[in-house]
Parts: structure tokens; sequence; C-alpha cells
């Protein structure tokens, strides 16, 4: 009966949460700089809220049904309300890194083909049919804002990479401006520009792949806790019998609570290091 008031008062305090009109925002003194390139997927506020709200209902209720303890349940619940976030910034960060890539492929391809083009834009225009998004996307705004205005390529993919926090990207459209804008030979910076990206991306890649076995491990592990913490309750009637006391409640709140801890840290650990996680 506790189990179930405390989940009604956490699904009720959920619903006002998602709900609940948004609370009127401070304005700035300043302007927040413009963002024209955003590291997609953003989903809807309101579409997020729901999402972690039926998620977080949905899997506390299910714990709650298999364990019969509210702390693992609430526990539980927390992991469901903040899977939605955690699946967006997954897929940011896996755009990121391929957008990293396949801009490096791009100044590389640059680096043969600009002395066979009149300029600039004509050799992003050869090149961006053979990309994809979301740098396709960005070498097309580039090309509409150069159409619009001659010598706005380089800004625009400049803003890009400010936008994508990728700072080789913007060291590229640096030398793009000296190409276009003060016809300067650029085939030097262009080699040292792309040695030193490959050379950070290869380092980057092994330092991942020699963390992903590591992490592998102890995201199993976790798993492994998580599922004896749901599964044995559900499984064997005497844990469901300890669960469903005050004793066996602070002992699954607690076991809980540190696995959760435990993926967080990892989880930290691994965007530190510039994985996809």
């Amino acid at each position: 009966m506790i189990g179930i008031l405390i989940a009604a008062v956490g699904g009720g305090l959920g619903v006002w949460w998602a709900l609940a009109p948004a609370p009127p925002r401070v304005r700035r003194l300043l302007p927040a700089p413009a963002r024209r390139f955003t590291p997609g997927p953003v989903w809807p506020r309101r579409w997020m809220r729901l999402g972690s709200l039926g998620a977080a209902l949905g899997l506390g209720a299910g714990v709650l049904l298999a364990t019969r303890n509210p702390l693992v349940a609430a526990g539980y619940g927390v992991v469901g309300a903040w899977l939605p976030r955690w699946l967006e910034d997954r897929a940011r960060a896996a755009r990121r890194q391929q957008l990293d890539r396949d801009a490096y492929a791009l100044a590389m391809a640059l680096r043969n083909l600009l002395p066979l083009q009149p300029n600039v834009p004509a050799a992003i225009r050869a090149l961006a049919p053979h990309t994809r998004p979301p740098l396709a996307d960005i070498l097309q705004t580039a090309l509409g804002d150069e159409a619009r205005q001659a010598g706005r390529l380089p800004d625009t993919i400049r803003q890009a990479g400010t936008d994508w926090g990728l700072p080789d990207l913007g060291l590229f459209a640096d030398v793009l401006y000296q190409a276009d804008r003060l016809s300067l030979d650029v085939a030097a910076l262009l080699t040292r520009l792309t040695t030193l990206w490959g050379e950070r991306l290869q380092q980057e890649q092994q330092r991942a792949g020699q963390l992903a076995a590591s992490a592998q491990t102890a995201w199993g592990a976790i798993a492994v806790a998580a599922a004896v913490q749901v599964l044995w309750p559900a499984l064997s009637p005497t844990a469901r019998h300890l669960d469903a006391l005050p004793i066996g409640w602070i002992l699954g709140g607690a076991s809980v609570g540190l696995t959760l801890l435990a993926a967080v840290l990892l989880r930290g650990l691994q965007r530190k290091a510039g994985m996809a996680a």
C-alpha cells in the first residue's frame, strides 16, 4: 500500500512537471549568440518531457510489480526519466564524430582538387554532392550564402565549426578564407592542417578502442547488477517477501543507488574520453 502511494505521488508530480506551463523566463541583458547549426537531433521540449514521464512511469511501475520495493522502483523510474535525454545525447555525439571525420575527408579531397578549380566555391560545389548529412547540409547552406553574397562561404563553415564544437572545422574555414578572399596559395596550410587533423582522429580512435573493452565489461557488470535487483525478487518468493519489508526497501534502495552512481561515473569517463556514450 505504501509503495502504491509513493508511486501515485511520484506519478502526480511527474504529470504536473510534464504538463504545467513553463515559468516566465528572465530576459537577457545581452542577446544570446545566434546558432545557425544545431547538433541534432533536437526533439521538442514537450515531447522530451512526455517521453521522460512515460518511460519513468512505465519502468518504475514494472519494477514495482516485480519487486514490491518502492525505493528500487523509484530508482529505476529515474533511469526511465533519464533515458530519452541519454538517447538524444548519444545521437548527437555520434553525428558530431561523423561530421568530424567527413570534414577531414573533405579537406583531404580539397587539397588535391583546389589547384584544378578556378576558386574555392567551385571546388566545394564539385565535392558537395559526394558528402552526407550533416556535412552535406552545412555545405548546402554555405553555398547558398555564397550565392547571395560573394565571400560568405568560409564564414558559414566557420560558424558550423563553432556551433558543433569542432575547432578543426573552424581552422579549415580560415584556410578557405585565405584561399578565397586573399588569393593565397594554401597548399602547405592544407597539408599541415590535414596532417594534424588526421593524427588527432587516429589518436582518438586508438584511445576509444583501448577503452571500449573495459567500458563494455563495466556496463556488463552494471547490467548484471540491475538484473539481479529486479529479477531475483520477481523469481524468488523469499527475496520478494524481504523486498516488501522496510529493511528490504533500504537494502534495495542502497543497491540501486550504488548501481546508478557507477553508471553515471562510467558515462562521465566515457564522455571525457571522447566516446559516444
